[in-house]
């Protein structure tokens, strides 16, 4: 079973900036995109809450372990 952190109102990190997506551009095939993988396609992929930055982002950060 996986494990998620939950805030008081029992909301989990996709949850909190559901909807959310930053920046985009238009991409080749005319669909939304704000991210570039390593194959070289876009996608539009959802913001995430960092706790670090107590925000949605658009990123990675290196989680820290307790």
């Amino acid at each position: 079973m996986a494990r998620c952190r939950y805030d008081s109102q029992g909301e989990e990190g996709a949850d909190k900036c559901a909807w959310r997506y930053g920046a985009s551009w238009q991409a080749t095939n005319g669909a939304k995109a704000n991210t570039v993988l390593s194959n070289g396609n876009s996608y539009l992929l959802q913001m995430n809450w960092s706790p670090q930055g107590g925000g949605c982002t658009q990123g990675f950060q290196t989680a820290r372990r307790r």
